[in-house]
C-alpha cells in the first residue's frame, strides 16, 4: 500500500508542474521598469524584483494589472498602480525614481547630495507654477 501511496504522489507531482503552468509573457509597460528586474506576466499576475529604498531587490507580484487606470510603478520595493496619472516633468527625473502620483501628491525616491537614497513626498504638487526639483533627496517647487 506504502509503495502505491509514493507512486501515485510521484506521479501527481510530475504532472502538475506541466498541466498548470501559465506560459510567461514580456513585460507590461510602465516606470516600475526603472527600478524592478526579472518582470514576468503570469495570467493576470505581473511578477518582479523591485528595489526598495535602501537598495535591496524584493520579490513582489500585482494581481490584475491590467485594471491600473494608468502607470505601474514601484512603490518601495511593491509593484502598485498609479493613482493619477502621468507624472510632471521637472529636473527631478534625472536623480529620481519610483516616480508616482497618489492623489494631489507625488512621490519619489531621490538621490541626496551624499548619494543615499531617500523616499519622499510633495503635497500639492499641481500648485507648482515651475518645474519641480530634487533638492538634496526632497521634492520642491523652486520659486
Amino acid at each position: 500500500m506504502l509503495r502505491h501511496r509514493r507512486w501515485w504522489l510521484g506521479g501527481l507531482a510530475m504532472l502538475l508542474p506541466s498541466s498548470t503552468a501559465v506560459p510567461a509573457r514580456a513585460q507590461p509597460a510602465g516606470s516600475y521598469q526603472q527600478s524592478c528586474t526579472r518582470a514576468v506576466e503570469h495570467g493576470a499576475v505581473l511578477v518582479a524584483y523591485c528595489t526598495d529604498v535602501a537598495g535591496v531587490a524584493q520579490a513582489t507580484a500585482l494581481a490584475a494589472f491590467g485594471t491600473c487606470p494608468g502607470d505601474i510603478v514601484n512603490a518601495d520595493g511593491r509593484l502598485d498602480c498609479a493613482r493619477g496619472g502621468e507624472p510632471p516633468r521637472g529636473t527631478y527625473r534625472a536623480s529620481c525614481d519610483q516616480i508616482a502620483i497618489d492623489g494631489d501628491d507625488l512621490r519619489a525616491v531621490c538621490r541626496a547630495t551624499a548619494g543615499y537614497r531617500v523616499a519622499t513626498r510633495l503635497r500639492g504638487y499641481r500648485q507648482c507654477k515651475l518645474p519641480i526639483d530634487n533638492v538634496d533627496g526632497s521634492l520642491v517647487c523652486r520659486p
